[in-house]
């Protein structure tokens, strides 16, 4: 949804890196990854999404030299992955955090300012890695753009929410569904190599957001709400009228409680996937 040309989405995503960076020290913008022993509080959330990139790095292929990062965000992750040596390109829709990438990259590496569906490289890679970005591009375009970016034997890596397939969650939003994915994976003439769930290391972050929500979003909306309705009650109602579904849904993701580590487990699978294309004849 946009705003006088702003995409919504987009600014909250800007604003999320805003505060995490001045509260926190942090840019990520990816769930997070809590080995045993990091207890969840908000300070350690930093720790946390650290730990999510050296999982992801500790798991690449042996033999990536180039790659295409789907969704680079503030451009952390692909900062590390330059920092062991590889190539690397990045893609982005956004304006806000192309630019901010732009400014931590530099001349490193490429970033460019579009959908993944139309991104049109001059080059091929040997590995394109999805951090949380997959579920945001409908699955077939993704793959099928995926198939067409990778050399022989390349490799597809994925680190994303998934649909677990039991009705309800609807709080919780986004993943493709799992087996939908898996089956369209292999239409496409992608071999698994590995695949790890990590759902329990990832979930304890909607505890944390649960908070949040309970205890920092929800009182603000509602002073929000309470300031708006004063000085002009009937405008109030009519705006909370026109956008009563808007609201709703709103309320429901951040304000129900729904969004929690026991739901997420419940309906929604984290995992790390590693495919590889299967050569052409």
């Amino acid at each position: 949804m946009a705003a006088g040309g702003v995409d919504l989405k987009e600014a909250g995503l800007e604003a999320s890196v805003i505060l995490g960076k001045f509260f926190l020290g942090s840019e990520h913008l990816h769930y997070g990854y809590w080995p045993d022993g990091l207890a969840v509080e908000i300070a350690n959330l930093p720790r946390a999404q650290e730990e999510y990139c050296a999982f992801l790095l500790a798991n690449l292929p042996p033999d990536a030299r180039s790659v295409l990062d789907v969704g680079c965000g503030t451009g952390a992750l692909a900062e590390r992955l330059l920092g062991l040596g590889l190539e690397v390109d990045c893609v982005s829709p956004g304006r806000f955090l192309v630019r901010r990438a732009r400014a931590r990259l530099g001349s490193r590496a490429r970033v460019f300012e579009c959908r993944y569906e139309d991104f049109e490289p001059d080059r091929r890679y040997d590995t394109v890695l999805f951090a949380e970005s997959f579920q945001y591009i409908s699955l077939e375009a993704a793959l099928a753009k995926t198939a067409a970016l990778l050399g022989p034997g390349g490799h597809m890596m994925i680190c994303d929410v998934f649909n677990g397939g039991l009705p309800g969650g609807a709080a919780l939003g986004g993943g493709h569904d799992l087996g939908a994915f898996r089956r369209a994976a292999e239409l496409f003439s992608f071999e698994p190599v590995r695949d790890l769930d990590i759902t329990d290391r990832v979930a304890k972050s909607l505890d944390l957001a649960n908070r949040l929500n309970a205890e920092v979003v929800g009182p603000i909306f509602r002073l929000f709400m309470e300031v708006l309705s004063a000085p002009r009650p009937l405008l109030a109602r009519l705006l909370r009228w026109k956008y009563r579904a808007k609201i709703a849904k709103l309320e429901r993701k951040l304000l129900s409680g729904e969004r929690n580590a026991e739901n997420f487990r419940k309906h929604r699978s984290y995992r790390l996937m590693l495919y590889r294309r299967a050569a052409r004849d």
